[in-house]
């Protein structure tokens, strides 16, 4: 892990997934501060022993709504072009706090240079899921609801496909857009394509779509990609993303949003929140890091 374990600053979520600690087990961070961020709810499975594994390593435990971690950003957010290093463990977050992390971090990158390193610890096979009731939809933060300069124009949704089965169909149906991109993620087991696919079979007999595919391996790729598609989609159309599946697919999309020059990207979610049943994700033993340097100039 070259490169992977010196930092100024460390983030990671403190989840109920056996995953959540298994960046900070096999990195073994050091920084002058560590961030866990914790959830309030499925207070269950492995997060007492991921508890006890974050205090070990010397994690400070907020959660997110906590005042006390944002300070910290706050306070590196001096003028000055000394680079600072930011490491983001993305394994177990939501949407939410990825984009409260990244919106942290811009207002750093607006006073210095910040280099960001997105660590991602992709899951092992689960099976695939039925479907809940939609129960969250609509953007995933209020700075991510986009702000058109013509809202009369067509919508674009591009789309990160997951394995859950119908919440794509369901999230289409709910903005109906005229033009749609799907993006099905390449991963370390074949498998889970397979059952992306199969939870995803009628899409394309509902609608005209166009079908990308990205690795989870190669999120640098993937960040580009992201940037291409949004820059070629708005000179027509309002553009909006709607990341489901891989949680590096959501990272990368709301990198693009921030830090991409697109600040009337939109990125909408579509969940069953609280209606799902909570169940164990365990790492797959890969992890996967996108690096940027990101400057004031970026946004």
């Amino acid at each position: 892990m070259e490169g992977l374990k010196e930092f100024d600053v460390v983030v990671c979520a403190l989840g109920y997934e056996t995953r959540s600690r298994y960046v900070a087990e096999n990195i073994e961070f050091v920084a002058s501060t560590k961030i866990a961020l914790t959830f309030d709810h499925n207070l269950s499975i492995s997060r007492n022993e991921n508890e006890r594994c974050f205090d070990s390593f010397g994690f400070n435990k907020y959660t997110l709504q906590d005042n006390q971690w944002k300070m910290v950003f706050e306070k590196m957010a001096v003028k000055t072009n000394e680079e600072i290093r930011i490491a983001v463990d993305i394994s177990s977050m939501s949407k939410e706090m990825m984009a409260c992390v990244l919106s942290r971090i811009g207002m750093v990158a607006d006073k210095r240079p910040v280099k960001l390193f997105s660590i991602y610890a992709p899951t092992s096979y689960y099976e695939l899921r039925e479907p809940y009731p939609i129960q969250r939809q609509g953007p995933v933060s209020p700075l991510l609801g986009g702000g058109y300069a013509n809202p009369e124009s067509p919508l674009a949704a591009i789309v990160g496909l997951g394995n859950e089965r119908g919440l794509a169909v369901g999230a289409i149906q709910a903005i109906e857009p005229s033009l749609l991109w799907t993006y099905v993620a390449i991963g370390f087991d074949e498998r889970f394509g397979h059952d992306v696919r199969s939870a995803n079979e009628n899409l394309s007999e509902i609608y005209d779509l166009t079908e990308f595919t990205f690795k989870i391996a190669d999120p640098t790729l993937l960040r580009q990609e992201l940037q291409s598609s949004v820059i070629t989609l708005r000179q027509t159309h309002r553009v909006m993303i709607i990341p489901m599946g891989s949680k590096i697919f959501s990272q990368m999309s709301i990198l693009t949003a921030f830090f991409g020059k697109c600040p009337e990207l939109t990125i909408w979610q579509f969940s069953s929140g609280s209606n799902a049943t909570a169940s164990d994700r365990v790492a797959e033993g890969s992890i996967v890091t996108h690096v940027a340097t990101i400057r004031r100039s970026d946004f």
